[in-house]
């Protein structure tokens, strides 16, 4: 096996290999929503954008939205953001 690795390189250690184990069995997928308001139909339609105050693209405008909580759907999740984001209530009726 030594012969294969070229000159220069050097075999991750046992303590790095499990390090990268650890990190990924550490990472987990996460739903995420993201809320575009429209506002009248397309052409001449407009979206409703908030500015970041805070983290990452803090200054940035961007839709609403978050993470899905357990026992959430998509659609319940995305619904709950917008409300908590930008104080507007709507229902499953008007997302598509």
């Amino acid at each position: 096996m030594a012969a294969a690795i070229a000159e220069g390189t050097r075999m991750p250690t046992l303590v790095a290999m499990r390090a990268i184990a650890s990190l990924n069995n550490a990472v987990r997928r996460k739903l995420l929503t993201l809320v575009l308001v429209q506002d009248g139909a397309l052409p001449k339609s407009r979206i409703l954008l908030g500015m970041k105050k805070r983290g990452f693209g803090e200054g940035n405008y961007n839709g609403f939205g978050g993470k899905v909580e357990k026992g959430e759907s998509v659609r319940e999740g995305a619904i709950r953001e917008l409300e908590e984001e930008c104080c507007i209530k709507c229902t499953a009726d008007h997302c598509r």
